[in-house]
């Protein structure tokens, strides 16, 4: 993920963080003269108070993204954690910031975990 963020960078200072709950992660830009989106998919989904996300799809069933708009130079400095440990939980408060937590050893044995707050950015802060 560090080197298309890198390479985003070139193009725009705000990237859009998205996820469903259908284990899908996406990353996108939009300038003028250019959009890139970057998709993964099949990323683990922790269950939570014991309850399926898979349960919330639409009537379509399509998972709805949650997203927020956040600096690419603040996500840069969260990616920078993977010297320190790859697993990670990612949260999205829909238009207001993304929460990152990495896991310092095993995720249920972890000895510590970083907690990474990236506020969203409003579309006057974008330009």
């Amino acid at each position: 993920m560090r080197t298309v963020v890198e390479r985003m960078a070139k193009l725009s200072s705000v990237v859009g963080f998205s996820a469903s709950l259908s284990d899908l992660v996406k990353l996108e830009i939009g300038t003028e003269v250019v959009g890139v989106e970057t998709v993964w998919d099949n990323c683990q989904i922790p269950e939570i108070n014991g309850q399926d996300p898979q349960q919330t799809a639409d009537e379509n069933g399509q998972q709805p993204y949650f997203t927020a708009l956040v600096s690419i130079r603040s996500l840069l400095k969260f990616l920078t954690s993977d010297i320190v440990s790859t697993t990670t939980i990612a949260s999205i408060c829909q238009a207001h910031c993304v929460i990152l937590y990495v896991f310092v050893g095993k995720m249920h044995e972890a000895g510590a975990v970083l907690t990474f707050y990236i506020p969203s950015r409003t579309d006057e802060a974008a330009e």
